[in-house]
Protein backbone atom coordinates (compact mmCIF):
# COMPACT_ATOMS: atom_id res chain seq x y z
CA UNK A 1 0.00 0.00 0.00
CA UNK A 2 0.87 3.37 -0.67
CA UNK A 3 1.02 3.89 3.41
CA UNK A 4 3.43 1.30 3.68
CA UNK A 5 6.72 2.39 6.08
CA UNK A 6 10.20 1.33 6.77
CA UNK A 7 8.99 0.02 10.08
CA UNK A 8 5.60 -1.78 8.87
CA UNK A 9 7.75 -3.48 6.11
CA UNK A 10 10.38 -4.42 8.88
CA UNK A 11 7.66 -5.23 11.20
CA UNK A 12 5.79 -8.09 8.68
CA UNK A 13 8.55 -8.91 7.33
CA UNK A 14 10.27 -9.90 10.89
CA UNK A 15 7.87 -12.81 11.22
CA UNK A 16 9.72 -15.26 9.36
CA UNK A 17 13.62 -14.16 10.63
CA UNK A 18 16.01 -11.59 11.40
CA UNK A 19 15.44 -8.57 9.41
CA UNK A 20 18.60 -6.56 9.24
CA UNK A 21 17.45 -3.41 7.48
CA UNK A 22 14.13 -2.47 5.39
CA UNK A 23 13.59 0.23 2.49
CA UNK A 24 10.50 1.15 0.82
CA UNK A 25 11.82 2.31 -2.71
CA UNK A 26 10.19 5.81 -3.03
CA UNK A 27 10.22 8.33 -6.06
CA UNK A 28 13.39 10.78 -5.92
CA UNK A 29 10.95 13.36 -6.78
CA UNK A 30 8.38 13.38 -4.93
CA UNK A 31 8.94 10.89 -2.46
CA UNK A 32 5.96 8.69 -3.31
CA UNK A 33 6.44 4.85 -2.52
CA UNK A 34 6.99 3.37 -6.04
CA UNK A 35 4.94 -0.17 -4.33
CA UNK A 36 8.11 -2.22 -3.56
CA UNK A 37 10.56 -2.17 -1.08
CA UNK A 38 14.22 -3.98 -0.10
CA UNK A 39 14.12 -6.15 2.88
CA UNK A 40 17.90 -7.49 4.05
CA UNK A 41 18.09 -10.34 6.31
CA UNK A 42 20.31 -11.79 8.49
CA UNK A 43 20.86 -14.98 6.85
CA UNK A 44 19.84 -16.69 3.32
CA UNK A 45 17.87 -19.30 4.98
CA UNK A 46 15.60 -16.28 6.48
CA UNK A 47 15.70 -14.76 3.17
CA UNK A 48 14.40 -17.89 1.44
CA UNK A 49 11.67 -18.50 4.25
CA UNK A 50 10.45 -14.87 3.52
CA UNK A 51 10.27 -15.51 -0.10
CA UNK A 52 8.36 -18.88 0.11
CA UNK A 53 6.31 -18.32 3.12
CA UNK A 54 5.20 -14.23 3.08
CA UNK A 55 3.92 -14.32 -0.39
CA UNK A 56 0.38 -13.72 -0.93
CA UNK A 57 0.68 -12.57 2.72
CA UNK A 58 -1.54 -8.99 3.31
CA UNK A 59 0.35 -5.93 3.99
CA UNK A 60 -1.77 -2.65 4.74
CA UNK A 61 -4.14 -4.62 3.24
CA UNK A 62 -2.79 -5.47 0.15
CA UNK A 63 -0.71 -8.65 -1.06
CA UNK A 64 3.02 -8.93 -1.76
CA UNK A 65 5.05 -9.96 -4.32
CA UNK A 66 8.23 -11.73 -2.63
CA UNK A 67 11.00 -12.54 -4.46
CA UNK A 68 15.49 -12.43 -3.85
CA UNK A 69 16.63 -9.44 -5.11
CA UNK A 70 18.06 -9.72 -8.09
CA UNK A 71 20.01 -6.23 -8.46
CA UNK A 72 23.77 -5.60 -8.01
CA UNK A 73 24.69 -6.45 -4.70
CA UNK A 74 28.79 -6.87 -3.99
CA UNK A 75 30.17 -10.76 -4.12
CA UNK A 76 30.69 -12.04 -0.74
CA UNK A 77 34.37 -11.24 1.20
CA UNK A 78 36.49 -14.48 0.93
CA UNK A 79 35.46 -16.30 3.98
CA UNK A 80 32.05 -14.33 4.66
CA UNK A 81 28.59 -15.65 4.56
CA UNK A 82 26.73 -14.17 1.70
CA UNK A 83 23.80 -11.87 2.64
CA UNK A 84 20.50 -12.23 0.85
CA UNK A 85 17.94 -10.20 0.63
CA UNK A 86 14.35 -10.53 -0.52
CA UNK A 87 12.23 -8.13 -2.05
CA UNK A 88 8.88 -7.44 -1.52
CA UNK A 89 6.72 -5.78 -3.61
CA UNK A 90 3.20 -4.85 -3.61
CA UNK A 91 2.47 -6.78 -6.75
CA UNK A 92 4.97 -5.97 -8.97
CA UNK A 93 8.99 -6.31 -8.79
CA UNK A 94 11.13 -3.40 -9.23
CA UNK A 95 13.00 -3.09 -12.27
CA UNK A 96 16.15 -0.97 -12.91
CA UNK A 97 15.48 2.39 -15.38
CA UNK A 98 18.14 2.52 -17.86
CA UNK A 99 18.79 6.19 -19.30
CA UNK A 100 16.00 5.37 -22.36
CA UNK A 101 13.44 5.09 -20.05
CA UNK A 102 13.08 1.15 -20.57
CA UNK A 103 13.61 -1.41 -18.15
CA UNK A 104 16.80 -3.30 -17.83
CA UNK A 105 15.99 -7.00 -17.85
CA UNK A 106 17.58 -10.19 -18.51
CA UNK A 107 15.95 -12.16 -21.45
CA UNK A 108 12.95 -14.44 -20.38
CA UNK A 109 12.91 -18.46 -20.53
CA UNK A 110 10.53 -19.40 -23.44
CA UNK A 111 6.85 -18.96 -23.07
CA UNK A 112 7.03 -16.88 -19.69
CA UNK A 113 6.18 -13.48 -21.52
CA UNK A 114 2.79 -12.58 -23.04
CA UNK A 115 2.07 -10.19 -25.58
CA UNK A 116 -1.39 -8.04 -25.00
CA UNK A 117 -1.84 -5.67 -27.72
CA UNK A 118 -5.40 -3.68 -28.51
CA UNK A 119 -5.11 -1.59 -24.67
CA UNK A 120 -6.62 1.50 -24.08
CA UNK A 121 -5.00 4.33 -23.49
CA UNK A 122 -5.68 4.40 -20.29
CA UNK A 123 -4.72 1.07 -19.17
CA UNK A 124 -1.29 1.54 -16.94
CA UNK A 125 1.24 -1.46 -16.21
CA UNK A 126 -0.37 -1.68 -12.83
CA UNK A 127 -3.91 -2.01 -14.72
CA UNK A 128 -2.72 -4.33 -16.87
CA UNK A 129 -0.89 -6.85 -14.20
CA UNK A 130 -3.96 -6.35 -12.09
CA UNK A 131 -5.90 -7.68 -15.33
CA UNK A 132 -3.84 -10.82 -15.18
CA UNK A 133 -3.61 -11.22 -11.36
CA UNK A 134 -5.40 -14.61 -11.17
CA UNK A 135 -2.49 -16.25 -13.07
CA UNK A 136 0.03 -14.71 -10.75
CA UNK A 137 2.05 -12.02 -13.13
CA UNK A 138 5.60 -11.34 -12.33
CA UNK A 139 5.77 -7.93 -14.12
CA UNK A 140 3.99 -5.81 -16.68
CA UNK A 141 4.92 -3.04 -18.96
CA UNK A 142 2.94 -0.99 -21.16
CA UNK A 143 4.95 0.03 -24.24
CA UNK A 144 4.76 3.92 -24.87
CA UNK A 145 5.88 5.64 -28.07
CA UNK A 146 6.85 9.81 -27.96
CA UNK A 147 5.42 9.57 -24.16
CA UNK A 148 1.79 8.32 -25.01
CA UNK A 149 0.95 4.08 -24.58
CA UNK A 150 1.28 2.39 -27.54
CA UNK A 151 -1.75 0.47 -27.18
CA UNK A 152 0.14 -2.41 -26.04
CA UNK A 153 2.11 -4.57 -23.61
CA UNK A 154 3.88 -7.54 -21.93
CA UNK A 155 3.23 -9.46 -18.49
CA UNK A 156 5.66 -12.16 -17.64
CA UNK A 157 5.36 -15.25 -15.45
CA UNK A 158 7.19 -17.29 -13.72
CA UNK A 159 6.46 -20.27 -15.53
CA UNK A 160 6.03 -21.27 -19.04
CA UNK A 161 2.17 -22.65 -17.19
CA UNK A 162 0.73 -19.57 -16.02
CA UNK A 163 1.80 -17.77 -19.17
CA UNK A 164 -0.17 -20.47 -21.03
CA UNK A 165 -3.26 -20.12 -18.70
CA UNK A 166 -2.97 -16.68 -18.87
CA UNK A 167 -3.16 -16.54 -22.95
CA UNK A 168 -6.28 -19.05 -23.09
CA UNK A 169 -8.30 -17.27 -20.11
CA UNK A 170 -7.76 -13.37 -21.14
CA UNK A 171 -7.55 -13.60 -25.21
CA UNK A 172 -10.20 -11.92 -26.39
CA UNK A 173 -11.35 -10.82 -23.11
CA UNK A 174 -12.00 -6.81 -22.18
CA UNK A 175 -9.69 -5.19 -20.20
CA UNK A 176 -11.14 -1.23 -19.57
CA UNK A 177 -13.92 -1.81 -22.23
CA UNK A 178 -11.16 -2.59 -25.29
CA UNK A 179 -11.35 -6.44 -26.05
CA UNK A 180 -7.53 -7.41 -26.02
CA UNK A 181 -5.63 -9.92 -27.79
CA UNK A 182 -3.18 -12.07 -25.74
CA UNK A 183 -0.77 -14.58 -27.12
CA UNK A 184 3.11 -15.56 -26.35
CA UNK A 185 5.50 -12.37 -27.04
CA UNK A 186 8.91 -13.54 -28.81
CA UNK A 187 11.88 -11.79 -27.50
CA UNK A 188 14.53 -10.41 -30.80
Amino acid sequence: AWSTTDETLAAHMSSVGTVVSASVLRYSDSGRSKGSGLVEYASAADAERARTELADTNLDGRPIFVREDRGSVPPPRTGAAPTRRAAPARRTAAPRATAAGTTARTPSEPGTVAYVGNLAWSVSWQGLKDAFAEFHPTHADVKTRDGRSAGWGTVRFANAADCARAIRGLNGTEVEGRSVVVREFKED
